[in-house]
């Protein structure tokens, strides 16, 4: 067994950290070991070098939209993004590519009534039997 691939106690210690976001004035805590499950992507690179810390508060603070940041750190937590339906498709779609996810590999779900389904390139996805344009839809719920 190689002993030096093994990982050491600052390295658990650095993944069990408490990362604290405030995104659009939500507060969030989260460990750092769920922002690293997708590496390369604007969470999973935090530093508090970063001109986004806030050091007298200990956290980040990012000026986004809260609502869809619940729902993308969920989807970091369990692998699931769930859309919000009370944001248009567009605007959702902006606060992905901003937080570095790629619309194209993330599975997403309306509702309770419908399935689980790859948004393809032309955003199309099937809505309750019919096709949907993702970028010209709102749902109000």
């Amino acid at each position: 067994m190689d002993r030096s691939r093994l990982p050491t106690e600052c390295d658990y210690n650095q993944m069990n950290q408490r990362i604290r976001l405030n995104v659009g004035g939500t507060r969030h805590v989260t460990y750092k070991r769920v922002l690293m499950k997708i590496p390369a992507t604007r969470l999973s690179k935090l530093s508090p070098m970063l001109a986004n810390y806030d050091a007298e508060n200990d956290e980040y603070f990012f000026d986004r939209h809260s609502t869809c940041f619940t729902h993308i750190l969920n989807y970091y937590r369990t692998g699931k993004l769930h859309y919000p339906l009370d944001v248009c498709g567009l605007l959702f779609e902006q606060e992905l590519e901003y937080w570095g996810l790629d619309a194209n590999q993330v599975h997403i779900k309306f509702g309770s009534k419908t399935r689980w389904t790859p948004i393809v390139p032309s955003y199309q996805l099937v809505y309750l039997g019919r096709a949907v344009l993702l970028e010209s839809i709102h749902i109000a719920s």
